[in-house]
């Protein structure tokens, strides 16, 4: 007997559980906040739009990594200028500047570096990540370089369906309205704000094909 395909979850119903995960975590909600798009109303992005994104934010962060640690731009260039080429069509005026910027501020360069956890998203999406962390704790870049090489080396992708991403889109939503609104703070927060906006990002942009990386709105 063939399977039957699962019931699609209603708006409604992802919101339940999304504030009875956030209660229990102990983050504040905003029970008016409205409900996200439902799965007949959202998209996806394709294998190679989610390989070229996560080649894009790589290289972002790969020259914040730079940055920080004072190694030289042109060194930052001759090492990862062979990929440009497959990156910048995912690449955003403000990436490519950042990249581009022989002295970026240690503000830009700081903000740059928590692009990792976007990443971990995109990957966590092609099905090389087993499983996204609350977030609390930072990602641990030498553990992801593995999984990156194998994205940007073609290694097939096991995109998660529509509805996993809209769980998550829809619990980093809400996550963020805690985080602009300032009611998670200091470090007894039981979440990271920065982990929160930069995966929120992602999930946005996942389930919206139509809107470019840096065009995601982060309104709640």
């Amino acid at each position: 007997m063939a399977k039957q395909p699962a019931a699609k979850k209603i708006p409604e119903e992802r919101k339940a559980a999304s504030i009875a995960l956030l209660s229990e975590k102990g983050v504040p909600v905003l029970e008016s906040l409205p409900t996200i798009e439902s799965e007949d109303e959202a998209g996806q992005r394709s294998e190679d739009e989610l390989r070229a994104q996560i080649l894009a934010l790589s290289m972002v962060w790969l020259r914040a990594h730079f940055a920080a640690t004072g190694r030289p731009h042109k060194e930052f260039l001759r090492a990862f200028e062979p990929l440009r080429a497959d990156a910048e069509e995912a690449l955003g005026d403000t990436q490519l500047a950042f990249i581009d910027d022989p002295r970026p501020s240690d503000e830009d360069t700081t903000d740059a570096l928590w692009t990792i956890e976007a990443i971990a998203a995109l990957l966590w999406a092609g099905g090389l990540l087993k499983k996204l962390d609350w977030p609390t704790t930072p990602a641990d870049p030498a553990a992801l370089e593995p999984l990156i090489e194998a994205a940007i080396g073609g290694e097939k992708l096991h995109l998660r369906s529509t509805s996993d991403l809209l769980d998550q889109a829809d619990l980093y939503y809400r996550l963020l309205w805690a985080v602009v609104q300032k009611q998670v703070d200091g470090p007894a927060s039981p979440i990271n704000g920065s982990i929160v906006y930069e995966r929120a990002r992602a999930f946005g942009w996942l389930t919206q094909p139509e809107v470019e990386w840096e065009r995601v709105d982060m309104t709640t």
